[in-house]
């Protein structure tokens, strides 16, 4: 790490905006940790993969790519209370929640699960927006707090992280263990055996299906493979490589903060002084923004917890910081709400023949399928008679529909299913990024759908979430 920190990287662009769009692509080539082989692109391949989940089982293996932050201490639930939007009563040993924290300016700095270990222990896997900004609350604010951290390929794992997610999860789960693990409420957890193997459990899932979230230690982590691996067999288990792994988002409707509300405003900017980057940011690529959705504020990237559709986190029955200015931030703003944007196959076809059909020597900008986004942090204007009602957030094909789709944040107006709009296709023309040649947007008609796309997700796995304590 050098001494550079982020107020200073910043300093050297004209506008945080600027600044962002300079940052190179981080591939998914890149999330594997080198040396380990472990954590493959694919087993099969990411479309038989993906749709495991949906349709048989699937086994995923979260050991590697979540930043982990564990906190230990007579401060530890108050510092979780200080920076974050939720209602922490009953929050019981053993259980999950989903964190959300703003800045004091009510915007979205960064969410994350959190699991209670013990009275006054607590893990974390946060982004890394939210994995800093508790750090320099630590540091800065008096807790009376310990932490340690996992960093993705930085250091080795001390436990796995494994998921199985489908329609016939819980039918594998019943024969390697004698828990009751179907009876298990939505992210509550409890300990048991696999094989012998002591285990946790947390009633979770990345792809919005019936399943369950485990760990152990890391030692026994081929062992556990293996047994679940071989029971699996009859139900046509598929282990879930990386590529499709980063695909679940479209399915279960999940909308993660893209672009953290910390690079303005006087409120973060001790923040800003305080948190080092990597020599290179640019090359490091841990925030790269893309696509065509381009206004020159900064501010204009920034969202609510409503936005994003965490709305029911915020708690109604205590303060906490930000709430009046995020009050002021819902009543200014437009509503908006969450959907899925259904790509019109013509369409779609017709963007991706642009690839050898150059209009005025210029293509159009290829559209991978498994997914679409060239950046990490892409978001794509959405559009209705030209003028811009939402933003796209992630694309990419969902195999078991066979279709192209997107999780989207558009105007309340134009959330109804059926409803026709457009997406942009291809980069800023206002602030273009330095790694894409040069090429055309083409307007890609698009149809408004349930977001949840998995009808599970929305039906049960959502309606476990409706019952849960979370405000």
């Amino acid at each position: 790490m050098s001494t550079q920190t982020l107020a200073t990287w910043l300093a050297q662009y004209e506008t945080p905006v600027h600044a962002l769009r300079k940052v190179a692509n981080f591939p998914l080539e890149n999330i594997g940790p080198g040396g380990e082989g472990e954590y493959l692109p694919e087993h099969s391949n990411w479309r038989l993969e993906q749709r495991a989940w949906r349709e048989s089982v699937a086994l995923l293996d979260l050991s590697f790519h979540m930043t982990i932050l564990r906190l230990k201490g007579p401060d530890a639930l108050r510092l979780l209370e200080d920076n974050s939007v939720n209602n922490w009563e009953g929050f019981e040993i053993g259980n999950a929640k989903q964190i959300v924290s703003i800045t004091p300016d009510g915007w979205m700095l960064g969410e994350g699960i959190v699991h209670k270990k013990a009275e006054d222990s607590y893990e974390l896997t946060p982004d890394l927006a939210l994995f800093d900004w508790l750090r320099f609350q630590i540091e800065k604010g008096g807790y009376d707090v310990e932490y340690s951290s996992y960093y993705p390929g930085v250091t080795t794992p001390e436990r796995y992280r494994f998921e199985v997610q489908g329609p016939d999860a819980f039918k594998l789960l019943a024969k390697v263990t004698d828990a009751d693990l179907e009876a298990v409420k939505f992210f509550h957890g409890l300990d048991f055996e696999i094989a012998g193997h002591k285990v946790h459990g947390i009633r979770h899932g990345m792809a919005g299906q019936p399943g369950l979230e485990f760990e152990g230690p890391w030692e026994e982590r081929h062992e556990v493979r293996q047994i679940i691996v071989d029971a699996g067999e009859e139900f046509g288990l598929r282990q879930v490589g990386y590529f499709a792994y980063f695909t679940a988002s479209i399915d279960s409707g999940y909308t993660w903060v893209k672009i953290p509300a910390i690079y303005s405003g006087e409120a973060m900017r001790e923040f800003r002084e305080w948190v080092e980057l990597p020599e290179d940011p640019e090359a490091f690529g841990m925030v790269s923004m893309g696509g065509s959705y381009d206004p020159a504020n900064i501010e204009d990237y920034y969202f609510t917890p409503y936005d994003l559709g965490f709305g029911r986190t915020v708690s109604k029955r205590r303060d906490f910081r930000g709430k009046a200015a995020l009050e002021k931030n819902v009543a200014d703003r437009k509503a908006r709400t969450k959907v899925t944007l259904v790509w019109d196959a013509d369409s779609f076809a017709e963007a991706t023949k642009g690839l050898v059909t150059p209009v005025d020597g210029l293509t159009t900008l290829p559209i991978s399928p498994l997914i679409a986004n060239y950046a990490g942090a892409q978001l794509d204007a959405v559009q209705h008679d030209g003028k811009t009602v939402g933003v796209a957030w992630q694309s990419g094909f969902m195999a078991s529909d066979k279709v192209f789709a997107t999780v989207a944040i558009v105007d309340e107006e134009f959330g109804e299913p059926g409803t026709e709009l457009t997406l942009l296709w291809g980069d800023s023309r206002v602030f273009p990024r330095q790694d894409l040649e040069e090429h055309r947007q083409f307007p890609i008609k698009v149809t408004v759908a349930p977001a949840p796309w998995a009808s599970y997700a929305r039906d049960g796995y959502r309606s476990d979430l409706a019952g849960a304590s979370v405000s």
